[in-house]
Protein backbone atom coordinates (compact mmCIF):
# COMPACT_ATOMS: atom_id res chain seq x y z
CA UNK A 1 0.00 0.00 0.00
CA UNK A 2 1.35 3.03 -0.68
CA UNK A 3 1.78 5.93 2.03
CA UNK A 4 -1.37 8.31 0.70
CA UNK A 5 -3.63 5.03 1.06
CA UNK A 6 -2.34 4.84 4.59
CA UNK A 7 -3.41 8.11 5.39
CA UNK A 8 -6.51 8.37 3.67
CA UNK A 9 -7.21 4.89 5.59
CA UNK A 10 -6.38 6.32 8.70
CA UNK A 11 -8.03 9.37 8.31
CA UNK A 12 -11.14 7.35 7.84
CA UNK A 13 -10.80 4.87 10.80
CA UNK A 14 -10.20 8.65 12.86
CA UNK A 15 -13.49 9.49 11.22
CA UNK A 16 -15.02 6.89 11.77
CA UNK A 17 -13.36 6.85 15.76
CA UNK A 18 -14.83 10.60 16.08
CA UNK A 19 -18.31 9.40 15.05
CA UNK A 20 -18.77 6.59 17.73
CA UNK A 21 -19.98 9.63 19.96
CA UNK A 22 -21.87 11.43 17.71
CA UNK A 23 -25.76 10.63 17.07
CA UNK A 24 -26.55 7.60 14.99
CA UNK A 25 -26.93 9.43 11.30
CA UNK A 26 -23.60 10.70 11.81
CA UNK A 27 -21.84 7.31 12.59
CA UNK A 28 -23.77 5.43 9.27
CA UNK A 29 -22.57 8.08 7.71
CA UNK A 30 -19.02 7.64 8.72
CA UNK A 31 -19.29 3.82 8.29
CA UNK A 32 -20.83 4.70 4.78
CA UNK A 33 -18.11 6.91 3.79
CA UNK A 34 -14.91 3.98 4.94
CA UNK A 35 -16.86 1.26 3.26
CA UNK A 36 -16.60 3.79 -0.33
CA UNK A 37 -13.14 4.38 1.04
CA UNK A 38 -11.88 0.50 1.50
CA UNK A 39 -14.00 -0.49 -1.85
CA UNK A 40 -11.72 2.52 -3.83
CA UNK A 41 -8.82 1.08 -2.43
CA UNK A 42 -9.79 -2.56 -4.12
CA UNK A 43 -10.65 -1.02 -7.22
CA UNK A 44 -7.23 0.96 -7.23
CA UNK A 45 -5.77 -2.61 -6.67
CA UNK A 46 -7.69 -4.59 -9.02
CA UNK A 47 -6.70 -2.19 -11.62
CA UNK A 48 -3.52 -1.91 -10.62
CA UNK A 49 -3.46 -5.66 -10.70
CA UNK A 50 -4.42 -5.98 -14.26
CA UNK A 51 -1.58 -3.93 -15.85
CA UNK A 52 0.88 -5.68 -14.11
CA UNK A 53 -0.92 -8.68 -15.88
CA UNK A 54 -1.01 -6.69 -18.80
CA UNK A 55 2.54 -6.02 -18.79
CA UNK A 56 3.83 -9.33 -17.70
CA UNK A 57 1.92 -10.57 -21.26
CA UNK A 58 4.22 -7.79 -22.94
CA UNK A 59 7.27 -8.64 -21.40
CA UNK A 60 6.73 -12.52 -21.92
CA UNK A 61 5.84 -11.90 -25.73
CA UNK A 62 8.61 -9.47 -26.01
CA UNK A 63 11.13 -12.30 -25.09
CA UNK A 64 9.72 -14.50 -27.11
CA UNK A 65 9.86 -12.68 -30.45
CA UNK A 66 13.72 -11.60 -29.62
CA UNK A 67 14.30 -15.16 -28.96
CA UNK A 68 12.53 -15.91 -31.94
CA UNK A 69 14.33 -13.55 -34.32
CA UNK A 70 17.49 -14.06 -32.62
CA UNK A 71 17.36 -17.99 -33.48
CA UNK A 72 16.96 -16.99 -36.91
CA UNK A 73 19.23 -14.17 -37.62
CA UNK A 74 21.73 -16.85 -36.16
CA UNK A 75 20.58 -20.03 -38.50
CA UNK A 76 20.91 -17.68 -40.97
CA UNK A 77 24.19 -16.57 -40.27
CA UNK A 78 25.51 -20.34 -39.47
CA UNK A 79 23.84 -21.41 -42.57
CA UNK A 80 25.20 -18.33 -44.98
CA UNK A 81 28.86 -19.62 -45.50
CA UNK A 82 28.62 -22.94 -44.20
CA UNK A 83 27.41 -26.07 -46.63
CA UNK A 84 28.46 -28.86 -43.95
CA UNK A 85 26.70 -27.49 -41.20
CA UNK A 86 24.44 -30.30 -39.82
CA UNK A 87 23.21 -28.55 -36.41
CA UNK A 88 20.06 -27.23 -37.52
CA UNK A 89 19.23 -30.08 -39.62
CA UNK A 90 18.01 -32.29 -36.68
CA UNK A 91 14.53 -30.65 -35.20
CA UNK A 92 13.77 -30.20 -31.49
CA UNK A 93 11.26 -32.40 -30.19
CA UNK A 94 9.89 -30.60 -27.57
CA UNK A 95 9.06 -27.49 -29.55
CA UNK A 96 7.81 -29.50 -32.21
CA UNK A 97 5.47 -31.14 -29.95
CA UNK A 98 4.41 -27.25 -28.68
CA UNK A 99 3.68 -26.11 -32.13
CA UNK A 100 1.90 -29.03 -33.16
CA UNK A 101 -0.71 -29.37 -29.70
CA UNK A 102 -0.50 -25.88 -28.24
CA UNK A 103 0.98 -23.31 -30.69
CA UNK A 104 -0.62 -24.12 -33.65
CA UNK A 105 -3.55 -26.66 -32.67
CA UNK A 106 -6.86 -25.26 -33.49
CA UNK A 107 -9.98 -25.66 -30.66
CA UNK A 108 -11.46 -27.70 -32.98
CA UNK A 109 -10.80 -29.88 -35.47
CA UNK A 110 -11.54 -27.22 -37.91
CA UNK A 111 -8.13 -25.37 -38.86
CA UNK A 112 -7.86 -21.80 -37.11
CA UNK A 113 -7.17 -19.70 -40.55
CA UNK A 114 -10.33 -20.79 -41.95
CA UNK A 115 -13.74 -18.58 -41.27
CA UNK A 116 -16.11 -20.14 -38.65
CA UNK A 117 -19.54 -20.02 -40.49
CA UNK A 118 -22.77 -20.27 -38.50
CA UNK A 119 -24.81 -19.98 -42.22
CA UNK A 120 -23.84 -19.52 -45.79
CA UNK A 121 -24.74 -15.70 -44.51
CA UNK A 122 -22.89 -15.77 -41.30
CA UNK A 123 -19.42 -15.21 -40.83
CA UNK A 124 -18.20 -15.37 -37.34
CA UNK A 125 -14.64 -15.00 -38.16
CA UNK A 126 -11.21 -17.14 -37.78
CA UNK A 127 -11.14 -19.47 -34.89
CA UNK A 128 -8.47 -19.32 -32.05
CA UNK A 129 -5.38 -20.99 -31.78
CA UNK A 130 -5.46 -23.37 -28.26
CA UNK A 131 -2.87 -21.37 -26.55
CA UNK A 132 -4.73 -17.73 -27.91
CA UNK A 133 -8.11 -19.21 -26.13
CA UNK A 134 -6.10 -20.22 -23.29
CA UNK A 135 -4.96 -16.19 -22.98
CA UNK A 136 -8.52 -15.11 -23.45
CA UNK A 137 -10.43 -17.46 -20.78
CA UNK A 138 -7.71 -16.72 -18.54
CA UNK A 139 -7.71 -12.89 -19.16
CA UNK A 140 -11.68 -13.15 -18.84
CA UNK A 141 -11.42 -15.13 -15.69
CA UNK A 142 -9.36 -13.05 -14.28
CA UNK A 143 -11.59 -9.71 -14.97
CA UNK A 144 -14.12 -11.74 -13.73
CA UNK A 145 -12.52 -12.71 -10.30
CA UNK A 146 -11.47 -9.15 -10.01
CA UNK A 147 -15.16 -7.80 -10.17
CA UNK A 148 -16.47 -9.99 -7.97
CA UNK A 149 -13.35 -10.92 -5.61
CA UNK A 150 -14.10 -8.80 -1.86
CA UNK A 151 -17.51 -7.60 -2.55
CA UNK A 152 -19.20 -8.86 0.90
CA UNK A 153 -22.50 -10.30 -1.02
CA UNK A 154 -24.11 -10.18 2.96
CA UNK A 155 -24.83 -6.76 2.86
CA UNK A 156 -28.31 -4.89 0.92
CA UNK A 157 -28.46 -5.46 -2.57
CA UNK A 158 -28.53 -2.02 -3.35
CA UNK A 159 -24.53 -1.73 -1.87
CA UNK A 160 -23.45 -4.98 -3.45
CA UNK A 161 -24.74 -3.48 -6.82
CA UNK A 162 -23.19 -0.51 -6.28
CA UNK A 163 -19.44 -1.71 -5.57
CA UNK A 164 -19.92 -4.57 -8.39
CA UNK A 165 -20.87 -1.55 -10.74
CA UNK A 166 -17.93 0.70 -9.73
CA UNK A 167 -15.15 -2.09 -10.18
CA UNK A 168 -16.88 -3.26 -13.25
CA UNK A 169 -16.94 0.45 -14.54
CA UNK A 170 -13.04 0.63 -13.52
CA UNK A 171 -12.25 -2.55 -15.27
CA UNK A 172 -14.31 -2.02 -18.17
CA UNK A 173 -12.00 1.85 -18.79
CA UNK A 174 -8.59 0.14 -18.00
CA UNK A 175 -9.58 -2.97 -20.10
CA UNK A 176 -10.84 -0.02 -22.86
CA UNK A 177 -7.50 1.65 -22.61
CA UNK A 178 -5.72 -1.70 -23.42
CA UNK A 179 -7.37 -2.01 -25.75
CA UNK A 180 -6.93 1.38 -27.41
CA UNK A 181 -3.33 1.06 -27.12
CA UNK A 182 -2.86 -2.64 -28.98
CA UNK A 183 -5.00 -0.91 -31.51
CA UNK A 184 -2.51 1.92 -32.11
CA UNK A 185 0.25 -0.11 -31.87
CA UNK A 186 -1.05 -3.03 -34.60
CA UNK A 187 -2.09 -0.36 -36.55
CA UNK A 188 1.52 1.03 -36.53
CA UNK A 189 3.11 -2.77 -36.91
CA UNK A 190 0.77 -3.19 -40.19
CA UNK A 191 1.44 0.49 -41.66
CA UNK A 192 5.04 -0.60 -41.53
CA UNK A 193 5.28 -3.68 -43.19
Amino acid sequence: MSSTTRFIAVLAIAKLASAEGAPAGTAAAAAAKALQLKAAMFNRDFYNYIFIICGSLVAVLLVWRVGMESVKYVRTLTCLNNDTQRYFTVPSEWFASFKKHVLYAPIFRKRHNREFQLSAALNVGTLPTRLQFLFLMSYFGTNVAFCVISIDWSQKFTTAAQELRNRTGILAIVNMVRLSCLMLVSRDYVSKY
